[in-house]
């Protein structure tokens, strides 16, 4: 017979040496509450032959405030002792299988233990099985019934059949302080620090963290505290008094935090120059010149890392490829700027060129569906900012703030009649449908035959250079020419993707729904989303950026 429970430790335990209730809040910090999977430890399962679902180990869990750290288990769908509830029989069904940890933090000697579980697909609606006071969701199997063989299909991170059913994680990503104390989250890998104020950051334990990277890009002092308990190098305070600083601390993953220079993010390269030639060597580089700045990337073909660049001064950087090197900056030949303070971007080299994504505003510094009248053209603009009306034109813009049309309509005046010119110089006068013609990736349409007729003007993808919006409301399939999709929908949706070996440009997802709706992204076929076969955005103003290696993966950048 099976063992559902795992090999595990607890952070706490009841009847400890200390308060347990009291050490349990620290997980707060991390988790605001909530039953969560920390995003810095994946939870991976693999499937073994048609019944079994090899649980890896390392993953760590935080459920009732307890910490729980499982290395591993073999679940074996066609075992009793796995099921919850086995009044309907055990791997008898077709449909998705709920895999839970089962737990409940009481104070009781012994102390409890954290089993994982499997519920039925006729069950989970049944809250005396599916008990969200008791059971963490953990994955969401499908099951199948194949040539007369039951066995396990797929595994997601949400219920298909009720989207509201989704394994919770805490999020990632790099982290601007500008507050002047800030309490570290689990997921914490490089924190900026701005602004002239002194500041002070509190650590997490060593144990559920990742090393962590600090670059203060002031005078200020930093104030370094660890838990109790720990220590920095044997420092109960760590204090630094140095401009620019860059310092890198390593986990121990038990109760020290260890100073080293030995990291994955280089130390930073400080610029206070009007021309800057980024070396291949360079990783960070701050701009503090107080005049405007010109930055030139190596060539990409040359480039084996990751090059970020910070603007500390807020006077405008433009970035460009070395000239006549062929470099594009996502498919495109115009510079990109940071006009901000603490702007920032991170550039990847990437078949050709460099694609990247700007922290603190959108690509280049203007809205991805601005539009240039001709490649030599200054500045870009919204479409109605473009089309200037002549004489006897009237442009009028309909359906504002839904899918917006441009209407041309020719009004009478003077000795004009109903066709028009070019120019002045123009030898034959004509009606507007012939006299406006469709360029590359332009398509015009005439409205409203017959009656108060318009010309719809629209742009579509084209030699990689054209940025797409769609906007979403409703259940989505993403298509090549996708650049932008915007979620904004009142319940959670799903967004399914194309094949990464199709793929051309960088895919952008952001969810801007109301009310928490969530936006669940899913491979199409065996592709997988940086390992996974769906990821999710759970909050407003979750984004997540997308390209593939043209084969079978997608890579968040």
């Amino acid at each position: 017979m099976g063992n559902p429970v795992p090999v595990q430790s607890r952070a706490v335990d009841p009847f400890a040496s200390y308060d347990s209730s009291e050490v349990n809040q620290l997980s707060r910090l991390i988790t605001a509450g909530k039953d969560v999977i920390l995003h810095s430890t994946p939870m991976i399962f693999n499937i073994i032959g048609n019944t079994l679902l090899s649980l890896q180990p390392g993953c760590i869990v935080v459920k009732d405030d307890v910490t729980i750290s499982l290395e591993g288990l073999n679940i074996d769908f066609a075992d009793s002792d796995f099921y919850v509830n086995d009044s309907l029989g055990h791997w008898s069904e077709d449909g998705n299988y709920y895999v839970v940890l089962e737990y409940v933090y009481t104070k009781s000697k012994p102390a409890p233990e954290a089993s994982i579980k499997i519920i039925l697909p006729s069950q989970r609606n049944n809250p005396a099985i599916f008990n969200s006071v008791a059971h963490m969701l953990l994955k969401v199997v499908n099951v199948i019934t194949e040539t007369g063989t039951r066995k396990i299909h797929d595994i997601y991170d949400y219920d298909p059949d009720n989207v509201n059913n989704f394994v919770p994680k805490t999020s990632d990503g790099t982290t601007n302080i500008t507050v002047d104390d800030y309490t570290l989250t689990c997921d914490d890998k490089l924190l900026i620090l701005s602004g002239t104020n002194n500041k002070t950051i509190r650590l997490l334990s060593c144990r559920l963290c990742n090393d962590l990277s600090i670059i203060n890009l002031n005078d200020s002092v930093i104030t370094i505290i660890p838990v109790i308990g720990e220590t920095i190098e044997g420092f109960t305070n760590y204090e630094f008094k140095v401009k620019n600083l860059y310092l890198n601390l390593l986990s121990n993953k038990s109760n020290m935090w260890v100073i080293s220079s030995d990291q994955t993010i280089s130390e930073p390269v400080f610029y206070s120059q009007d021309t800057i030639f980024v070396t291949l060597n360079d990783e960070l580089i701050v701009s503090e010149y107080t005049g405007s700045t010109d930055v030139y990337l190596p060539l990409s073909n040359d480039a084996v890392k990751y090059i970020t660049i910070v603007n500390k001064s807020g006077n405008p950087i433009s970035i460009s490829p070395m000239p006549a090197s062929g470099d594009v900056l996502n498919g495109s030949t115009t510079p990109v700027s940071l006009n901000n303070q603490y702007d920032s971007i991170t550039l990847i080299p990437y078949n050709g060129g460099y694609i990247y994504h700007i922290d603190g505003e959108t690509a280049g510094g203007i809205d991805s569906n601005e539009l240039k009248v001709s490649s030599n053209d200054t500045t870009p603009a919204f479409l109605e900012n473009k089309l200037v009306a002549g004489a006897n034109i009237t442009l009028n813009v309909l359906n504002d703030g839904a899918n917006e049309q441009i209407q041309i309509v020719g009004a009478a005046g003077g000795a004009a009649t109903s066709q028009v010119k070019v120019s002045t110089t123009d030898s034959t006068e004509e009606y507007l449908e012939d006299k406006i013609v469709a360029g590359a990736n332009i398509t015009i349409t005439k409205g409203n035959n017959a009656g108060v007729e318009y010309l719809s003007i629209s742009s579509s993808a084209g030699s990689g250079t054209s940025l797409n919006l769609t906007n979403i409301s409703n259940n989505y399939t993403a298509l090549i020419s996708d650049t932008y999709i915007i979620a904004n929908a009142t319940a959670n949706i799903n967004i399914n993707l194309y094949s990464a070996s199709v793929c051309v440009q960088e895919l952008k997802i952001i969810n801007l729904s109301p009310n928490n709706s969530i936006v669940f992204i899913n491979r199409n076929g065996t592709d997988t989303i940086e390992g996974a076969s769906q990821v999710s955005l759970i909050n407003k103003y979750d984004s997540i950026s997308l390209v593939s290696n043209k084969v079978d993966t997608w890579l968040e950048i």
